[in-house]
């Protein structure tokens, strides 16, 4: 069963509000913290901490990696996946 696949990303991402936040406000979309600290109204060093995190796991990555500012985030596959599995669990 694919969740049983993805079940330690999973409860990763739902043992924080703010992981869970940013994946769905990223959704399909190319995100830079600021923008999702903005529009969630979230402090931008927990938005960070959530990436950072979410990145570890590759759920989500950098499509500018060699920005040292105003880095871009998108989902990768995987967290496509995890995030269609989380929006059907709604």
């Amino acid at each position: 069963m694919i969740i049983k696949q993805y079940a330690e990303e999973i409860a990763f991402i739902k043992s924080s509000k703010y992981r869970e936040i940013v994946i769905f406000e990223i959704n399909d979309k190319f995100k830079m913290p600021k923008e999702i600290s903005k529009s969630r109204n979230i402090h931008l060093s927990e938005v960070s901490r959530a990436l950072k995190g979410l990145r570890e796991k590759k759920i989500v990555e950098v499509i500018n990696p060699d920005a040292k500012k105003s880095r871009i985030y998108q989902l990768t596959p995987k967290g496509k996946k995890i995030l269609d599995i989380l929006n059907s669990n709604k």
